[in-house]
């Protein structure tokens, strides 16, 4: 199942949730069903050896730890 970013229409919350198609995502602060799914950047793991998330958005220009890109 993959985590999803949402915001919540009711209390403006933002808040992520492991959640399947079939369900509903609902606000753990106001409990409203009624949320907003936000775009996030992709990550995956380099593998055994490379414990660090790898970022889909890298570029060039990004300094380290930038906006969905830590180059570490």
């Amino acid at each position: 199942m993959p985590i999803f970013e949402y915001q919540c229409n009711q209390c403006d919350h933002e808040y992520e949730l492991l959640i399947r198609s079939s369900e509903k995502a609902k606000c753990p602060e106001c409990g409203s069903e009624k949320a907003e799914k936000l775009f996030s950047s992709v990550s995956a793991h380099g593998g055994k050896n490379n414990s660090l998330p790898i970022s889909s958005g890298c570029s060039p220009n990004v300094p380290p730890c930038g906006p969905g890109c830590c180059k570490l």
